[in-house]
């Protein structure tokens, strides 16, 4: 296996060149994606359903239409983030100024 660093779908607020760059990246058949942005995981959701795609901190990947379920993703993708929206309300409960 292969690492490249600094290869990137970053299209610095290009949607199109974003795209591209996916595109690009999808043709060069790498043993595994890792992307950190819902934007990345979305566009190679919809170029490859074959590479792997691992992600994380990508907000509610669920939601977005990515995976099946947190439990059982399916597909292509895994991954993982660090906040349950159903747990938002409980971070700040504790946080009451004395």
């Amino acid at each position: 296996m292969a690492a490249t660093s600094g290869s990137s779908i970053a299209g610095a607020g290009d949607a199109e060149r974003a795209k591209a760059a996916a595109a690009e990246l999808v043709r060069s058949a790498p043993d595994v994606f890792v992307v950190a942005t819902a934007p990345a995981l979305a566009e190679l959701h919809r170029l490859t359903s074959t590479i792997p795609i691992v992600f994380t901190q990508v907000g509610d990947p669920l939601e977005a239409g990515s995976i099946a379920s947190l439990a059982r993703p399916g597909g292509n993708i895994t991954g993982f983030h660090g906040f349950e929206a159903a747990m938002g309300a409980k971070f700040g409960s504790g946080c009451e100024p004395h």
